[in-house]
């Protein structure tokens, strides 16, 4: 018999209604928020396709609904034979009601790889880039299309943009930021400390997060084109190098926290650990070279 998945306790439950509320407000304002939620096919090889879109988009309506004009962007990253966009077009389908008001789009990178396993920050960019062609947004955010993260936490990220001078915000799992994470396990923690080591000795930028690549990023509109036009990162480092590309550009960021959930057949990636250990290489010699 498989473990059962940690169950959210007190305090990630009060911080999910504080998200709750946050968006409650955020709904609130004039004129209405526009705000695209961008995402690819990373991390979803462990569930159903179609229950992740469908459950991403429960989690939109409920925290957003119609009050906020949001939209999801699913970037289809893999080879034409695994049938990725084909699945989002079909998860779509069930959501006709939400299609005709635009709030629903499946893209494809014009080059897609050979491998398996799709090209993140590639995919991410391309989501960018289209939505900020597609007509004037408040903010765009990165998350992931599996379920770890649900999607209402984009609101505390929303509301640190209302913040003077702020153009990002980034969500963070880490307990010193109020974060939380549930079921990680060792070997989990052991790959994200190992990774937050190497990406802060060879990107001195970084030290001032505790958590860089927390699943969950709220960006204005002028920082998601600094990332268009500079981030050159195809693979799943992508998260350092956007945050050193805005520290240096000048833009202001901010953290808030996010619980996330570690979902019962996942694993770490730890073949993709000598994939990252380049791009950070090759993200040092950018910056320093």
């Amino acid at each position: 018999m498989r473990p059962a998945l940690a169950k959210p306790g007190l305090e990630e439950r009060a911080l999910e209604e504080r998200a709750l509320e946050q968006a409650a407000r955020l709904a609130e304002r004039e004129p209405r928020l526009r705000v695209a939620f961008v995402t690819c096919s990373y991390d979803t090889a462990f569930e159903p396709l179609a229950d992740q879109v469908r459950e991403r988009l429960e989690g939109l309506q409920a925290a957003f609904g119609g009050r906020i004009e949001w939209s999801l962007w699913i970037v289809d990253d893999l080879p034409p034979e695994a049938g990725f966009g084909a699945a989002v077009e079909g998860a779509f389908a069930a959501s006709p009601e939400l299609r005709r008001a635009g709030r629903l789009h499946g893209l494809a990178l014009r080059e897609r790889p050979a491998q398996a396993e799709g090209l993140k920050g590639l995919a991410l960019l391309h989501g960018f880039a289209s939505a900020l062609e597609s007509g004037p947004l408040d903010a765009l955010v990165y998350l992931n299309l599996n379920l770890k993260v649900a999607p209402c936490f984009a609101a505390l990220g929303l509301a640190e943009l209302e913040r003077p001078g702020i153009e990002f915000a980034i969500g963070s799992r880490e307990r010193a930021d109020g974060g939380r994470r549930l079921g990680a396990g060792w070997n989990g923690l052991l790959k994200s400390r190992a990774y937050r080591s190497l990406a802060r000795a060879l990107l001195p930028d970084l030290r001032v997060y505790a958590d860089t690549n927390g699943p969950l990023k709220v960006f204005s509109a002028r920082a998601a084109e600094v990332l268009v036009r500079h981030a050159q990162t195809p693979g799943v480092t992508l998260d350092c190098e956007w945050l050193v590309l805005l520290r240096r550009y000048g833009l202001r960021g901010r953290v808030f926290p996010i619980v996330w959930r570690q979902r019962r057949g996942s694993r770490p990636p730890w073949h993709l650990a000598p994939q990252s250990a380049l791009e950070l290489v090759d993200g040092h010699r950018g910056f320093d070279g």
